[in-house]
């Protein structure tokens, strides 16, 4: 194991020590070191981490996001090696986020009443998708969040629900009166059905993508879209 790995191991069990996912990241910086044994160099520089930062060509985006990955494992570094370099901020343009795209009560509505048209009819999946909708409308939960909810997660008479999958700690959230009403009956229903529908595996982002594409489609929601 070279001396690279190994300070990468520590500032990796650093970073996850202070509640960061690090998922990405680790990934990334491991794929970094990799590199740079490659080229058989044990001080990062600023060159090789340039090298490295723009190797996919053809994906200008991802370029600043990796470079800021180094650089703070560089940082990390620097501090028992005087021979690192750590890259400068702004040697490579950053990440143009777009801008979001906020839904008025009239546009919530209509999505809400289009996740009740999806297929198959009958079945848990449109109420299910009109439920997540709904907390997430509500409560302004990120994606990962709201489908990580688990029944014991939500608590109607309190009006709280437990959400465990942060970026970093365990926080709670109260909901509103008339949502905990909605969410008791989605509750009730879901009882209705079969224990493999009702406590199968958990939502899966690819699959609630699709589902809002096609939710999106039916209320004729474009602008979302685009």
């Amino acid at each position: 194991m070279t001396d690279l790995r190994s300070a990468l191991e520590r500032y990796l069990s650093m970073r996850k020590g202070l509640g960061y996912k690090y998922q990405h990241q680790t990934r990334r910086l491991a794929d970094f070191v990799s590199f740079m044994e490659r080229r058989e160099a044990t001080s990062i520089t600023t060159k090789l981490a340039m090298e490295w930062a723009t190797l996919p060509i053809d994906r200008h985006a991802s370029w600043a996001l990796r470079l800021t990955d180094v650089r703070g494992f560089a940082r990390h570094i620097a501090n028992v090696d005087p021979k690192t370099e750590v890259p400068p901020v702004g040697i490579l343009p950053g990440l143009k986020r777009a801008k979001p795209y906020v839904y008025s009560d009239t546009e919530i509505d209509a999505l809400l009443a289009a996740a009740l048209s999806l297929p198959p009819a009958g079945a848990l999946r449109c109420w299910t998708y009109h439920c997540l909708f709904g907390v997430i409308a509500v409560t302004g939960m990120r994606l990962s969040e709201a489908i990580g909810l688990k029944c014991e997660d939500v608590d109607l008479d309190a009006g709280v629900l437990t959400i465990r999958l942060t970026k970093f700690w365990e926080v709670s959230t109260p909901t509103r009166a008339s949502n905990d009403k909605r969410s008791a009956a989605q509750l009730r229903r879901t009882a209705r059905f079969p224990s493999n529908h009702a406590t199968g595996p958990p939502l899966l982002r690819c699959g609630t993508r699709r589902s809002t594409a096609a939710s999106v489609r039916s209320s004729r929601l474009l602008a979302f879209v685009a």
